[in-house]
């Protein structure tokens, strides 16, 4: 049988989790891992709070596992994604980099455009 690791906070972790569970503007699902997150360090077992927050044993498990290994760094932020980074959004960052370039340099918006710059050079 697997064992939930225990959960101790230090004065600082137990603040920003009150804060992160009482906040209007904080996102909900940091909302829940701040909760899971708290109840766990009262020694609350994954059984009670699943329940008790209305979510399933597997994400309790997960968020409190990842607090224990990586603290609130490890709730804070979802973990990467796999798959293909998308190719327009690099694109439209290389171009918006390039206007700013441009608009330091001199030229006006209709000169703005990928080559802008070389025309200029």
């Amino acid at each position: 049988m697997k064992v939930a690791p225990q959960i101790t906070l230090t004065d600082e972790e137990r603040t920003i989790l009150e804060r992160w569970s009482r906040g209007r503007s904080t996102p909900a699902r940091l909302v829940l891992r701040a909760k899971i997150i708290s109840l766990a360090a009262e020694g609350k077992r994954n059984q009670q709070i699943a329940p008790r927050l209305k979510t399933a044993l597997k994400t309790v498990s997960l968020w409190r596992r990842r607090f224990a290994e990586q603290r609130v760094a490890g709730i804070e932020k979802d973990a990467p994604r796999g798959g293909r980074k998308p190719k327009a959004r690099e694109r439209m960052v290389s171009f918006r980099q390039a206007c700013k370039t441009c608009a330091a340099g001199g030229l006006g918006v209709r000169e703005c455009r990928m080559g802008g710059l070389a025309a200029k050079a």
